[in-house]
């Protein structure tokens, strides 16, 4: 019988595939049914982890870095850990790990049940990065470890804009030859378009940003990964990256201190769950910053993201003709536009050429056969009528007024017209005038009607199943971005707790150092607790091992575009010493930009999914569908469909 679907023929031809693979490559390590010989630890590996840290020792021994992606919750702490200290063979050294700020305590005692021994402490002060220097030349004397948060590591002097502005306009002028700044298409850039301590005048190549010192004295502010990169180079054996996605950015704070870092420690783990978004310029700043030299081989700079994308990601290309017919005279010549637009998706050599070779893989089938089983289910709302009205009437004099400014190159409205096609639907009242700014006039293109406070169909929905979950003694997170301005979460909770349940919400103003005990405290007497989910997307687990609380459902009442967001707080709570099952609920609008969203999550989930070995028809990743069903990119969506 024909395989009809990626799932079918995997578990059909999947043997073969990897038998295949076996002859034609030969692995540094072999995993056999016995766990490889590791040093003394307090806490034991499972076998399929035993077997990665054998993998990560032996790359490490070939190689300067080496990635563990590894499903979250697959243990990356305890491996990487595990993985130092054996690399080490029983030699005295020193190790440094950038984490977020949540979890470097938890990081801290990790090392300390895990390594026989350890000094772990935590870089949490100027006083404590300057002391380091008293280290130097020195030789250590056992497991040192020091734990930073990413935060910290990347803090320096203060920036302050070296440009200027016009009082008339939203131009920047250059503070050196009073050039307009523009973009690569030479249209005048706004000053809240120029990212922080980055760019120059393309006229004078002078910096747009200053630096300005240190605004709160002492040894408070200067920068981490700098001292260590220019004053204490070697004094770290072994650098771990965690989260190590999040320091993609090739011109962002964090991404730049771990690269500093990365260039003076002798070894580096980058722990990573999600190691690609969908797209392959996801990977190129830190490939480039960890493990070049594939790249460089193939002839590929740091600054050819063009022709990187052009040979590993997805490149759509639409060429517009457009005859041009002057009044009473002769037909000129049709004038051709062509332009380029990244899709997403992967070419698979990207893995083949520079991933099979730095990364070691898991699942979190491999490290635990008795784990729970995890389930996605898309949930599609209908819109109440007059919403749907208001809506399209609205998004038609949005999409209408933004073709007009596109014409002219300016994009200023594209922010309050995604917002509002993201949002309304969910807090139908107190928008007033969407308009734009032009010479410092706000022009008003439309003002969306209120509706009153009622509980809508998507509300209703989530109510429904945070009931359906109770009475099944089930707890359940919900996923909401808005609630701020919009404070969609707020309304939210409070309609959850009219019909019964206990909600309460975790919010932004819980510090990041906070969380854990925060959640200890109210997880086990509630039934719903409501979240941004960046709040809680690394790190934390949603579930108590003594059996306090436990959250094994899940709802994304809206998932907005990020999927290293949506595929690491989906698995805050399916990991090892879960004992149900998971369910995990997407809700979305249909007809809406909503649902443009969802398709283009699909597409990422899908590709980054595939890079990492994990191809399924099933859930989230099912919506991706053909090329010609989804848009490619909500922004096109927005000026193609409005």
């Amino acid at each position: 019988m024909k395989a009809t679907t990626l799932d079918e023929y995997l578990e059909r031809y999947g043997p073969t595939l990897a038998e295949t693979a076996a002859q034609r490559f030969d692995p540094l390590h072999r995993p056999t049914s016995d766990s490889p010989a590791l040093p003394p630890l307090l806490r034991q590996p499972f076998p399929a982890q035993a077997h990665a840290i054998a993998g990560l020792v032996a790359s490490l021994k070939r190689d300067k870095s080496v990635f563990l992606c590894a499903e979250m919750g697959t243990g990356k702490t305890l491996q990487s850990i595990a993985a130092t200290h054996a690399l080490a063979n029983g030699r005295p050294y020193r190790a440094l790990v950038v984490c977020p700020g949540h979890i470097v305590e938890k990081w801290c005692r990790e090392i300390t049940e895990t390594i026989p021994g350890a000094d772990a402490a935590i870089l949490d002060d100027g006083r404590a990065i300057a002391g380091l220097a008293d280290l130097k030349g020195t030789k250590p004397t056992g497991p040192w470890w020091r734990v930073i948060s990413r935060n910290r590591a990347k803090l320096g002097a203060e920036i302050q804009p070296a440009f200027t502005t016009s009082l008339r306009s939203a131009n920047v002028f250059c503070p050196t030859c009073g050039a307009t700044i523009t973009d690569a298409k030479d249209r005048p850039v706004a000053a809240d378009e120029l990212a922080e301590d980055k760019g120059r005048c393309r006229s004078c190549g002078d910096a747009l940003w200053s630096e300005i010192g240190p605004q709160r004295g002492g040894l408070n502010r200067f920068c981490p990964s700098r001292f260590i990169s220019r004053k204490l180079r070697g004094l770290f054996d072994t650098l771990i990256l965690d989260e190590a996605h999040e320091l993609k950015g090739k011109d962002t704070a964090q991404g730049l201190a771990a690269a500093k870092l990365a260039s003076a420690c002798s070894k580096v783990i980058a722990l990573t769950g999600t190691l690609i978004g969908g797209y392959a310029d996801h990977i190129r700043p830190l490939l480039f910053r960890l493990a070049p030299a594939s790249l460089v081989r193939e002839g590929l700079s740091w600054h050819d993201a063009t022709e990187f994308n052009r040979r590993y990601g997805r490149i759509e290309t639409v060429t517009k003709s457009t005859e041009v017919i002057g009044r009473g005279l002769p037909k000129k010549k049709p004038t051709t536009r062509t332009t380029e637009r990244i899709r997403p998706g992967i070419v698979p050599g990207l893995f083949g050429r520079h991933l099979l070779g730095q990364c070691v893989y898991m699942t979190l089938d491999q490290v635990a056969s008795e784990l729970p089983g995890y389930t996605e289910t898309i949930i599609p709302v209908t819109m109440d009528a007059d919403v749907t009205n208001e809506y399209n009437r609205v998004r038609t004099l949005l999409r209408n007024t933004n073709a007009q400014l596109s014409a002219k190159g300016n994009q200023q409205l594209l922010g309050a017209m995604l917002n509002f096609l993201l949002v309304y639907p969910d807090m139908p009242r107190g928008w007033g005038e969407l308009g734009y700014y032009d010479g410092g006039q706000f022009t008003a293109v439309a003002e969306p009607n209120d509706f009153p406070e009622r509980i809508d169909a998507k509300e209703q929905a989530v109510i429904d199943l945070c009931h359906k979950e109770k009475s099944e003694g089930r707890q359940v997170w919900v996923y909401c971005l808005n609630n701020g301005e919009r404070n969609v979460q707020g309304l939210l909770a409070e309609l959850l707790r009219s019909s019964g349940l206990k909600a309460v919400e975790l919010r932004g103003n819980i510090s990041p150092e906070k969380r854990e005990a925060w959640i200890a405290k109210h997880a086990p007497s509630a039934d719903v607790i409501l979240s941004h989910p960046m709040l809680v997307e690394t790190g934390i687990d949603l579930f108590d091992k003594r059996g306090s609380y436990n959250f094994p459902t899940m709802i994304w009442y809206s998932t907005g575009y990020n999927p290293f967001t949506l595929r690491q707080a989906s698995r805050r709570a399916w990991r090892i010493g879960q004992t149900r099952d998971c369910r995990v609920f997407f809700l979305y609008w249909k007809g809406s930009m909503q649902q443009a969203a969802m398709n283009l999550m699909s597409q990422k989930m899908a590709a980054s999914n595939a890079i990492e070995g994990k191809f399924s028809s099933a859930g989230l990743a099912a919506l991706a569908g053909d090329d010609d069903s989804c848009h490619a990119a909500l922004m096109r969506a927005i000026k193609t469909n409005g």
